[in-house]
């Protein structure tokens, strides 16, 4: 993943093979913009929430994914470093909603020895996009996000 420049928000990319496994580097690339890569890694498996949306496309699937991260993090003061695929699928197959499942595992905000890097105040729908590359098959998801 790599962090891309924008005024007054934090716009990132990530891609990987599959599309199971981006919601989860979307969600960790989240939780990176707000806290120190180093302090990610200390972020201990002591709370786990399992996070299901629904969602009409992709992209609405993964900004509803995100969101509900972030409510987590803002209402529970949640800081989640570890996602587990658990079902990506259409919900039928006359259908082009899908559903998302993923558990998340972190533990709740330690002032003592997490500093805040940036405040996310929310996910922006602004040029969001999921989509394959044809040629090379990679999942690539772009996102914005309001700090």
């Amino acid at each position: 993943m790599i962090f891309l420049n924008h005024t007054a928000d934090l716009e990132f990319e990530a891609e990987t093979e599959r599309l199971e496994d981006l919601f989860g580097i979307c969600a960790h690339t989240l939780f990176q913009a707000m806290m120190e890569e180093d302090l990610m890694r200390t972020v201990m498996p002591r709370e786990t929430r399992n996070v299901q949306v629904e969602g009409t496309d992709l992209e609405s699937l993964l900004y509803g994914f995100l969101e509900k991260l972030l409510i987590l993090h803002d209402s529970e003061r949640l800081v989640f470093s570890d996602f587990s695929f658990k079902r990506l699928e259409k919900k039928n197959k006359n259908s082009t909603g899908w559903i998302c499942e993923y558990e998340c595992r972190g533990e709740a905000w330690d002032s003592a020895r997490m500093t805040s890097k940036e405040h996310v105040k929310a996910v922006t729908y602004h040029d969001m996009r999921v989509e394959r590359d044809a040629t090379s098959g990679i999942w690539k998801a772009r996102v914005l996000l309001d700090i």
